[in-house]
């Protein structure tokens, strides 16, 4: 949110939306994105070891948030729809936590 509030960095990205590319072939911030992945990746392993999350890939599923956090930041900062996106993070975290599934009580 506090990012919403920058003028100067939204100007960058309008103008230059490639700093944060959907495809990483051609990503010139590889080093801080993959950082960033790995950061996700070992939250999501520790999460797993300390039985909190289920076993998933945790490769993959760190690229898949990733993925996510980059579309809410082009979205909100470059179409300016933040109350739009804020109201999508709050559903986006609640469906990626919770699933779509009812949890069975039997």
């Amino acid at each position: 949110e506090y990012l919403s509030n920058d003028k100067y960095f939204r100007q960058v990205l309008i103008h230059d939306p490639d700093i944060f590319p959907m495809f990483p072939e051609k990503d010139p911030f590889e080093e801080i994105n993959r950082n960033s992945i790995l950061m996700i990746k070992n939250i999501l392993d520790q999460g797993i070891k300390e039985k909190v999350f289920r076993k998933v890939d945790t490769g993959r599923v760190s690229e898949i948030i990733f993925l996510i956090y980059k579309m809410f930041i082009i979205r909100t900062y470059i179409k300016n729809e933040t109350d739009f996106m804020q109201q999508l993070f709050a559903e986006t975290v609640e469906l990626v936590i919770h699933g779509l599934y009812i949890e069975s009580s039997t």
